[in-house]
Order: C-alpha cells, then sequence, then structure tokens
C-alpha cells in the first residue's frame, strides 16, 4: 500500500475513531438513483454482492480473479 494511503487511513481513523476498508471489485458513480435502487434489488445481480456507498455510487465487493499474464516469445 503506498505510504500516502496509509498516513491518509491513520489519519482518518485518528480524527473518526473508525475506518472500515474493504476490496472492491467496482465501483461506479452513476447520477440516477433509481436506477441505482432497481440494480440493488434485481435478484440476478446478487452475485456481485452490491453495496451502496453514497445514494448515487454502487460497489461490487466481488473481485474479479486475477488474470495471468502470458509472455510470448
Amino acid at each position: 500500500m503506498p505510504q500516502t494511503l496509509t498516513y491518509l487511513i491513520n489519519d482518518v481513523a485518528h480524527r473518526y475513531g473508525r475506518v472500515q476498508v474493504r476490496r472492491a471489485g467496482y465501483c461506479r458513480c452513476r447520477g440516477d438513483e433509481t436506477l441505482l435502487t432497481g440494480l440493488l434489488n434485481t435478484h440476478s445481480l446478487q452475485a456481485l454482492q452490491l453495496v451502496q456507498l453514497a445514494p448515487t455510487v454502487p460497489l461490487s465487493a466481488k473481485v474479479r480473479p486475477r488474470q495471468r499474464r502470458h509472455q510470448v516469445g
């Protein structure tokens, strides 16, 4: 983790007393709260493990497996 990010997390934790950090596979800012609510309540999308960070910000907790790089030659 970059040192500047570590400082920022420690500063926020000191200021607010608690910080929650989680891995994210996908985060997208949308301007449509109704659409986001629909996505969060869609049964077929449950595998994405969507959570709502803010009224217009969904986050998928599902992290894609790392893809292996193949060298040619």
